[in-house]
C-alpha cells in the first residue's frame, strides 16, 4: 500500500504520483470510464458534429451541438478531478485494497453539490483575477512603451503569472472538498492557508506535471499531426464525419486519462501540506504502535 498521509519532497511527490497510477491503473480507468466517461463522450460527439458540419439545430443563435458540448465539458471536467480524489479516499479507507466503482461513485455524489458551487465561484474569481492583471499590465506596458518597447513586450506576458499562481493554489479545492467535506468558504480559504510557505512548491509541481502531460499528448497525437501536415501537400481530402466524431471522442478520453497525472500529483501535494501543518498521518501511526503485535501468554516472560 502507498502511504498517502506523508510529507514528501518535490521528487517524492512525482514518484508517488506515477507509483499510484501504476498500482491502480485498472480501477482508475474503470472509474473514469463509468462515472465521467458518458459526459466526456457526449462532449466529444458534440465537438465531432461541429467539426463535421452537423449543427443539430440552433438555440438563441447558437448550434445545439455547441450548447451540448459546453455543458458536457463543464460537468465532465468538474467530475474527473472529483473521481480521482474520491478514488484516493476509498483507497486509503480500504488500506490499499480493492477500490470498488460503487464506493467511488458514492463519494462523488456526496461531494458533487459543493464542487459545483466551488467551481462557479472559482470561475468568477479567475475572471476577476485575469481582468485585474490585464488592467495593471496594460497600464505598465503603456508607461514602459515610451521608454523601451522590449520591456513593454516582456511586461505584456506578466498578466499570466498571477493567473497561473492563483489557479495552482486553487487546484487544491477538490481534495479539500472530498477529504474534509467543508463548505465553499472553508474550501477556498483552506487552499490559501494550507499552501502557506509552499506556494512555489505548489506552482512548480503543477508546472512540471503540465510539461509531462503536454509531452505525452504530443506523442499520442503524432498520427493526427502527421495527417494535418500531409493533407495540404497531397491535396485537401474530405474527412468523413464519423471519423471526426470518433477521433474527437478518442482525443477527449485520452486527454482526461493523461491529465489525471496532474490531478493525482495535486492530491499528493495536499497530503504533504496537511501532514506538514497538522501531522494526521504521524498521529495515526503513533496511535497504532503495538496494535498489530499482540503479546500472547506463551510469549510472556516474567
Amino acid at each position: 500500500m502507498i502511504d498517502l498521509q506523508r510529507e514528501r519532497t518535490f521528487s517524492e511527490k512525482i514518484n508517488a504520483t506515477f507509483q499510484y497510477i501504476t498500482a491502480n491503473l485498472g480501477s482508475l480507468l474503470r472509474c473514469l470510464l463509468y462515472i465521467s466517461g458518458p459526459l466526456l463522450l457526449l462532449g466529444a460527439i458534440s465537438v465531432g458534429m461541429i467539426r463535421g458540419g452537423v449543427g443539430g439545430g440552433s438555440w438563441v443563435g447558437v448550434s445545439m451541438a455547441s450548447v451540448l458540448s459546453f455543458f458536457a465539458y463543464f460537468f465532465a471536467f468538474m467530475v474527473v478531478p472529483l473521481v480521482l480524489s474520491a478514488h484516493m479516499k476509498v483507497y486509503e479507507r480500504e488500506n490499499g485494497g480493492l477500490v470498488e466503482t460503487s464506493a467511488v461513485l458514492a463519494e462523488v455524489w456526496a461531494s458533487a453539490g459543493t464542487t459545483l458551487l466551488v467551481n462557479i465561484v472559482l470561475f468568477i474569481m479567475m475572471v476577476l483575477v485575469m481582468l485585474l492583471s490585464t488592467m495593471l499590465v496594460g497600464f505598465a506596458v503603456a508607461a514602459f512603451r515610451l521608454i523601451n518597447p522590449y520591456v513593454a513586450s516582456v511586461l505584456s506576458l506578466l498578466f499570466l503569472l498571477p493567473v497561473y499562481a492563483t489557479a495552482a493554489i486553487l487546484s487544491l479545492t477538490t481534495p479539500i472538498i472530498v477529504f474534509e467535506r467543508g463548505d465553499v468558504g472553508h474550501t477556498i480559504g483552506r487552499c490559501f492557508s494550507l499552501v502557506g510557505g509552499k506556494v512555489l512548491s505548489t506552482i512548480g509541481l503543477v508546472a512540471v506535471m503540465l510539461g509531462v502531460v503536454y509531452n505525452l499528448l504530443m506523442l499520442l497525437f503524432i498520427p493526427y499531426i502527421a495527417v494535418m501536415v500531409i493533407r495540404p501537400l497531397v491535396g485537401f481530402f474530405e474527412i468523413p464525419t464519423f471519423v471526426t466524431i470518433l477521433f474527437a471522442s478518442f482525443s477527449v478520453l485520452a486527454f482526461s486519462v493523461i491529465a489525471s497525472i496532474i490531478i493525482i500529483a495535486v492530491n499528493f501535494q495536499y497530503f504533504s501540506l496537511i501532514e506538514r501543518r497538522e501531522h494526521p498521518g504521524l498521529i495515526a501511526r503513533i496511535a497504532t504502535i503495538g496494535m498489530n503485535t499482540p503479546v500472547t501468554p506463551d510469549a510472556e516472560t516474567y
